[in-house]
């Protein structure tokens, strides 16, 4: 292992390296190659060919692996320096279309199935759950592409923001935090045993992942974004 630049001690990632060595090295950084519209055709190209033939950039590219491969990874300030703030905001408007246009209506697909041998009133609950989850992500995300996104590429375009501005700017992510702990807890303890086994497996394994994947756009948003547009406004 190598150090970084950073006090870790994971190895660094390189442009350098195979694409496809970087998924075997974990596979959740599927999703990034995606919404970086990287085609999953990686063949032996390293990481610099993929995102010069896709037009993506490299610096950001590997920020957002290293956020997701490393927990608690902490960006450095070499590191933000060397990525543009509307590249980010492209990365996370992405996320977004995919949580709630693919992810989101999958995970209502696996629940319909899973609940098939439920009563009515069974039913209800965990739709409700879900719904709950669901309006909690709409929610925190248009919050977000109202209030904070049209900031940040603002910041990026040389406009300043008046301190009270920028000081009002919340960015809370506990209430999701919460809903999908609680779907999760249904699934998890409260199924009754005519539910197939195989079903309540892959279910969790989509709350789980998505659980994760949220978790790494909410350190991407607290650990790149939101420093970013602080330091653009001179903070």
């Amino acid at each position: 292992m190598t150090e970084t630049n950073y006090g870790q001690t994971e190895s660094r990632l390189s442009g350098k390296m195979k694409a496809a060595e970087l998924v075997d090295r974990d596979i959740n950084i599927l999703g990034v190659f995606s919404r970086m519209g990287i085609p999953l055709r990686l063949g032996d190209s390293t990481i610099e060919e993929l995102c010069r033939k896709y037009n993506v950039d490299t610096a950001t590219f590997l920020l957002v692996c290293n956020i997701y491969i490393q927990e608690d990874y902490l960006p450095s300030d070499q590191e933000l320096s060397q990525i543009k703030m509307n590249g980010i905001l492209s990365y996370l408007r992405l996320s977004h279309k995919y949580y709630l246009s693919s992810a989101i209506s999958s995970l209502a697909s696996m629940l319909e199935t899973l609940m098939e041998p439920c009563g009515e009133s069974q039913r209800k609950v965990i739709r409700k759950f879900y719904n709950e989850y669901k309006r909690e992500l709409e929610k925190h995300f248009e919050y977000e592409e109202t209030n904070i996104f049209p900031l940040a590429e603002a910041l990026a375009s040389g406009k300043k923001l008046s301190g009270d501005i920028f000081d009002q700017l919340e960015d809370d992510h506990s209430n999701i935090e919460e809903k999908i702990h609680d779907l999760k807890s249904i699934v998890t303890k409260y199924l009754p045993s005519e539910c197939k086994e195989e079903m309540i497996t892959v279910t969790l394994l989509m709350i789980h992942y998505l659980e994760n994947d949220l978790e790494r756009h909410t350190a991407i948003e607290d650990t790149v974004l939101l420093p970013m547009m602080s330091k653009a406004n001179g903070e």
